[in-house]
């Protein structure tokens, strides 16, 4: 009796080959919705000129507090003429605030059309926020990160980039 899968004629057990091409596959999930990225990394590791590059390459938004607070008072929604009401009095923009302006971001209608590649959190100082109340942030998200880059680097390498950084003499 020939095996299941056989060829009865040769007796032989035909071989079954995986075209697959996995780092295909691969590609074709990541293109099937938007796709989201997380970089992590310490300050001055490089990670916005890597997320502004992965927004492009990938067509995501570049999501950061900076650029999201600028687009919220802009756009004069709720949460962006709070901010613009801190910073006409001379305050600084509090890191909750921050993150309600990110969320409402992230939640919006471009980033659920195109991705995002958020590079903001987790926070460089957990003392503004603890590292579990980050991953909830990051875990609360409508669409939560497909792919999360660590940019790992020696802080002397760092600090040799710093280094060559230009600062404006008035404003640092």
């Amino acid at each position: 009796m020939a095996a299941p899968g056989s060829d009865a004629s040769d007796g032989q057990v035909p071989r079954f080959v995986d075209e697959t091409n996995e780092d295909l596959v691969e590609l074709n999930v990541l293109r099937s919705k938007p796709v989201c990225f997380l970089v992590i990394g310490k300050p001055g590791a490089g990670r916005t000129s890597l997320a502004s590059r992965l927004a492009k390459t990938w067509g995501c938004i570049h999501v950061d507090g900076r650029s999201s607070v600028l687009q919220a008072i802009t756009m004069e929604t709720e949460l962006g003429k709070q901010c613009a009401d801190l910073l006409d009095s001379g305050q600084v923009v509090e890191t909750d605030l921050v993150l309600q302006v990110m969320r409402e971001r992230l939640a919006g209608l471009e980033v659920s059309h195109h991705g995002y590649v958020l590079d903001d959190i987790p926070l460089a100082s957990e003392q503004k926020l603890g590292f579990a109340d980050q991953l909830g942030f990051i875990n609360s998200l409508p669409m939560t990160p497909d792919v999360i880059i660590n940019l790992k680097i020696k802080d002397e390498d760092i600090t040799e980039r710093r280094l060559g950084q230009k600062v404006d003499p008035d404003t640092g």
